[in-house]
């Protein structure tokens, strides 16, 4: 039994070596014995390990090592070390997958209720539905312009319908509520990635959604009013 060092740290471990050799003009590895070896496998039975002082390709990434004889005491001991290692790492890269894939989920949630826009109550008594896509957005900014310069009426459009005049009173009770429907959700969404971000357990990551009330999370009061802030505008 052996275990592998690189760089004085212990990188992996095998029962019995197989031997390989390098050949210098088809720079190929092929099997061999002990006494014409270059380097051997490792316990994957793929990777494949130079000994120290022994020919190396140029082009080829293969670590130099040392091979040390270890005891089967040793050998148990380090098995479970480097697999715990394994699994531990193996566990971060899952966690850090999940965690991407669902921000990448609740972004594209948060761009389309924002899109989906807002109702607002106007003049005549009646509800008046806008979209608010980034193009909508823009148009907003155009007609907020004109307001600024004195306009009492621009032209406009609601969901599904064809452009037509608002008054200008009514234009202005629109951008507030798209700006606090925008604010808001921006706002939560961000809560909602630093949670998923703290969070160490991938069932946890993925059972997030969006909608869910903050306060089933371990959020701060201060978060928890900025949240309400952004609602109010």
């Amino acid at each position: 039994m052996f275990k592998i060092i690189y760089n004085d740290i212990v990188i992996d471990i095998i029962k019995t070596v197989t031997w390989v050799r390098c050949l210098k003009k088809s720079k190929r590895i092929v099997n061999t014995d002990k006494s014409s070896a270059h380097g051997f496998y490792g316990s994957d039975n793929k990777t494949v390990y130079i000994m120290e002082g022994k020919y190396c390709p140029p082009d080829k990434d293969f670590k130099i090592v040392k091979l040390i004889p270890i005891t089967e005491a040793e050998y148990n001991e380090l098995y479970d070390k480097l697999l715990n290692k394994v699994l531990i790492q193996g566990n971060l890269v899952k966690l850090r997958a999940a965690k991407n894939s669902k921000v990448e989920e609740l972004s594209a949630k948060c761009n389309e209720t924002i899109t989906e826009g807002v109702s607002v109550l106007f003049n005549d008594g009646y509800y008046h539905d806008f979209r608010l896509t980034i193009e909508d957005q823009i148009n907003l900014e155009a007609v907020r312009a004109q307001i600024e310069s004195g306009a009492q009426k621009v032209l406009y459009h609601e969901t599904g319908k064809v452009v037509q005049f608002f008054d200008a009173d009514d234009i202005k009770r629109l951008i507030a509520a798209a700006n606090k429907h925008r604010l808001y959700h921006t706002t939560y969404f961000n809560i909602l990635k630093h949670c998923i971000n703290n969070m160490y357990n991938i069932e946890e990551v993925n059972g997030v959604n969006y909608g869910d009330s903050i306060d089933r999370f371990d959020v701060s009061n201060d978060i928890k009013k900025l949240l309400k802030e952004s609602r109010n505008g």
